[in-house]
C-alpha cells in the first residue's frame, strides 16, 4: 500500500496562489503553480513519498494494516477481521451502531464477543480499536493501535480494561 504525503506541497501551492510571491520577492515570478488545487499533483517538484512502516493507511485499510504489523497482539491476530458484533469504519461524527453495542453489552460476562472499530483522529489519522468480552470474566478488554496518529503520542498498541462499553468510550 502506498500513501502520499502531499500536505507540504499543497500548503505551499495554495499559499502561493492566495499570496503571490512576487509581491514580496519579485525574483520568484518564474514559479509556476497550478491555478486549481486539484491540479497540485502536477505542480513542479511534487512527488509521491512512500516509506516503510511509517506509511499511514487510509481509514478503510487501517484494520488490514494493523493486522499485518509485526507486533500485533495475539488476541487481535487470532480475531482477524471476523468480529462477532461487527467491524465498522467510522468517520468523525459517526457512531457505532446500536445493534453492535447491544451485542457487546449482552455478551459482557456471558459470552466471548468482539467488536472492531476504525475511526479517525480529528486530523484524519486512523486509529483501530478492538473490543473483547470474555464469558469467564466481567467487563471489556480494549486494544487499540494509534501508531499512525501523527499529532498524538504514537505509542502503537495499547490495552486497557473497562467495566462496560461506556467506560471504554463507546456511547450511543
Amino acid at each position: 500500500m502506498q500513501t502520499s504525503r502531499n500536505i507540504l506541497w499543497s500548503t505551499v501551492a495554495l499559499a502561493a496562489v492566495a499570496f503571490p510571491a512576487t509581491a514580496c520577492a519579485p525574483e520568484l515570478d518564474t514559479l509556476e503553480l497550478p491555478a486549481v488545487a486539484g491540479d497540485l499533483a502536477r505542480a513542479p517538484g511534487f512527488a509521491e513519498v512512500t516509506t516503510g512502516e511509517d506509511v499511514t493507511p487510509t481509514l478503510e485499510d487501517a484494520l488490514a494494516a494493523a493486522l499485518n504489523l509485526p507486533d500485533v497482539p495475539s488476541a487481535v491476530q487470532q480475531l482477524g477481521a471476523d468480529a462477532s458484533c461487527g467491524t465498522f469504519v467510522l468517520y468523525l461524527e459517526d457512531k457505532v451502531p446500536s445493534t453492535a453495542l447491544d451485542c457487546m453489552n449482552a455478551a459482557i460476562g456471558e459470552a466471548d464477543a468482539q467488536l472492531v472499530v476504525s475511526r479517525p483522529t480529528d486530523e484524519g489519522d486512523p486509529v483501530v480499536y478492538f473490543y473483547f468480552t470474555d464469558a469467564a470474566g466481567p467487563g471489556v478488554t480494549a486494544r487499540s493501535y494509534d501508531g499512525w496518529d501523527t499529532f498524538g503520542m504514537q505509542q502503537g498498541w495499547g490495552e486497557w480494561e473497562c467495566a462496560d462499553l461506556v467506560e471504554c468510550g463507546l456511547r450511543r
